[in-house]
């Protein structure tokens, strides 16, 4: 068992940070790409599950980097349930420009587009634990599937790759329990939840609510 820091929710608080007593095996959905996700390539999208060690995919900062490692985990072999922390988070189709619904596991790293952090940082960019996005009504935690499975893509440095769906996330260089070296970008770090959870809440009032506040996210992932 080991010891994980991980996001629950409830209707009043929204999503916590708590610390969770899980096995390695359930620790691998707690971030990752699940299936279904198209990624974008030199080819064009490519679904996860179709991609192998050596193949490129385009980068936010790089441009198209090889794979060096890709790992499938499925949710049938897990040794006891997934924790409520590790459930994978739905995003409505269309609310943040995305074509259909996508899932994500709760601790991915994702960027988020953010005025109040560019006033913060200089930089309106962050990288933020997929779980601030239940703030917003477009997402939900979803019951997990036995038929779920999960990618963790590697490559030789940390890279922030491009899904189909306008989403950008970070993969890590090493095994999901290792931590990074210290060539990390500092852009690549993500932020504590509280702290992208007290960011989102600053961009909704600035916005004048969640529903301009979508409007405007949207706008700026279609431009």
């Amino acid at each position: 068992m080991i010891a994980l820091h991980a996001y629950d929710h409830d209707d009043t608080h929204g999503p916590l940070t708590i610390q969770t007593h899980v096995s390695e095996q359930n620790a691998r959905f707690a971030s990752g790409i699940y299936a279904g996700t198209a990624v974008i390539t030199p080819r064009g999208p490519r679904q996860i599950a179709a991609l192998r060690a050596g193949d490129l995919i385009e980068t936010f900062d790089d441009g198209p980097q090889p794979i060096t490692a890709i790992e499938g985990f499925n949710a049938r072999i897990l040794d006891m349930a997934l924790p409520r922390a590790l459930w994978p988070i739905g995003l409505a189709q269309g609310m943040l420009g995305n074509r259909r619904p996508v899932r994500l596991a709760p601790n991915q790293a994702v960027m988020l587009e953010s005025d109040s952090a560019e006033q913060a940082f200089g930089d309106p960019f962050v990288m933020v634990p997929a779980a601030t996005l239940l703030s917003l009504p477009c997402a939900r935690l979803l019951s997990p599937s036995p038929f779920d499975k999960i990618y963790h893509i590697r490559f030789d440095t940390p890279q922030l790759i491009m899904t189909a769906d306008a989403g950008v996330m970070l993969c890590e260089p090493k095994s999901l329990l290792h931590h990074w070296a210290d060539t990390a970008p500092l852009g690549y770090t993500t932020l504590p939840l509280d702290y992208a959870q007290e960011l989102l809440a600053q961009d909704i009032d600035c916005a004048g609510g969640i529903a301009p506040y979508l409007q405007k996210l949207t706008a700026q992932i279609a431009a």
